[in-house]
């Protein structure tokens, strides 16, 4: 009778490891746990500095204006009145967000315990896209995990953690480069697509300098796989396309944040930026 136990469990085991999307994806998902347990199980232990004091009170009047059958268009508390959902820094129209504050409204869940699963579930999101990206060149399972580990677990992460905003941007960032990478080799409408897709949710991300990290990295990785030489300006003209096209997906949270900085004095912040810092080229 043990036989034939050892041999089903043995045709099970190698039917699993046969679909490393499984064990991948379980294996990923637990580094992050392990990584955030404390603030996932301990109690009073919390992500701090700006995911308290910037990112939470911009989710709380959300979730106060919904509960009100309002839409958060103005906020009356700061500055003695601003535009609101024209900040593409409060992720108004992100619907990640939306899950948060619907967790937090209709089940009751604590309003930053929401906003911090929504990040941690981003940073689970990054280290699969990362392996997808990596399978893409034909790299072994195991090879693509490492690779997806070291994005998901690596500096950038750990050290960004208060500002979901980054975060939730880098999350999508390996989806930009995967649906580039498909285009490069493979032309065709739904990849150029999905590449419009991925920069327009680092748009609704709120924070412009990854979505310029997003536009300009993906566009090298399509630029680089691009075979033939002369295929390179046709990749870069799909990227001006993909990049027009994710602003119209995005229109609703960009067009109002582009009318805002032009009637606010932060279009003016250039003027004061002298050499703008940094090292010479």
């Amino acid at each position: 009778m043990r036989l034939p136990t050892r041999s089903v469990n043995a045709r099970s085991v190698a039917a699993f490891l046969r679909r490393p999307a499984l064990w991948v994806g379980g294996l990923l998902l637990a580094e992050v746990v392990f990584f955030h347990w404390k603030v996932l199980f301990v109690p009073g232990y919390v992500i701090p500095w700006d995911l308290r004091y910037f990112h939470l009170p911009h989710a709380a009047y959300i979730a106060s204006c919904l509960a009100r059958g309002e839409l958060p268009l103005w906020d009356p508390f700061t500055y003695c009145g601003r535009p609101f959902a024209a900040n593409i820094q409060v992720q108004l129209f992100y619907p990640p967000r939306w899950v948060s504050i619907g967790l937090h409204l209709w089940l009751g869940w604590d309003l930053l315990y929401c906003l911090e699963l929504e990040l941690i579930a981003h940073v689970f999101l990054a280290g699969l896209l990362t392996w997808l990206f990596l399978r893409e060149f034909g790299l072994s399972p195991a090879a693509a995990a490492a690779g997806a580990t070291a994005y998901q677990l690596g500096p950038f992460f750990s050290s960004q953690a208060q500002h979901i905003g980054a975060v939730s941007a880098a999350g999508w960032l390996p989806l930009t480069w995967l649906a580039a990478a498909r285009l490069a080799r493979n032309p065709s409408a739904s990849a150029l697509l999905l590449w419009a897709f991925g920069l327009a949710l680092t748009i609704f991300c709120g924070l412009p300098a990854m979505t310029v990290v997003a536009a300009f990295s993906s566009w090298w990785v399509a630029f680089t796989l691009a075979r033939p030489w002369r295929q390179r300006l046709r990749i870069t003209l799909l990227a001006a396309l993909a990049a027009l096209l994710a602003g119209l997906l995005a229109g609703i949270q960009l067009l109002p944040t582009i009318e805002l900085n032009f009637q606010s004095i932060a279009r003016y912040r250039a003027d004061w930026l002298g050499t703008g810092g940094g090292l010479p080229v």
